[in-house]
């Protein structure tokens, strides 16, 4: 939907609509979908702006609006990567640390083993 709008418009300031659309895709935690996501984004942004300069449309005002528009688009997809990598990282951290500590002696109140690392039997 985002393509048919962005290559129909005749408003310069459309890019921003895919801004909520980028958070969304964050809760899936797939660093992998969010970098094709990413991808296609950027690369939309980039046609938009070469063929809005060469041929007027898309709502292409000047080279510095189209020069913005890039930018920010790249900065928030480059923001968005590094969200969803750090949101992977942690959720695959915490389901080991769960594994971990599962079905074991109670020794503490998570019912965790010295060998199991985790803060609470270090603090012991």
């Amino acid at each position: 939907m985002y393509t048919v709008i962005l290559f129909t418009t005749t408003n310069n300031m459309l890019f921003l609509y895919v801004f909520p659309m980028i958070v969304v895709i964050s809760v899936y935690n797939d660093k992998a979908y969010a970098l094709k996501v990413n991808i296609g984004v950027v690369i939309e942004n980039l046609l938009v702006v070469i063929l809005g300069a060469t041929t007027g449309r898309f709502g292409f005002r000047d080279m510095s609006s189209g020069v913005i528009q890039i930018l920010a688009v790249l900065l928030f997809c480059a923001y968005s990567y590094i969200a969803a990598a750090t949101s992977e990282t942690n959720s695959r951290g915490e389901a080991a640390a769960g594994k971990g500590c599962a079905g074991r002696d109670r020794k503490g109140s998570r019912g965790c083993l010295p060998e199991c690392g985790c803060d609470e039997t270090r603090n012991q």
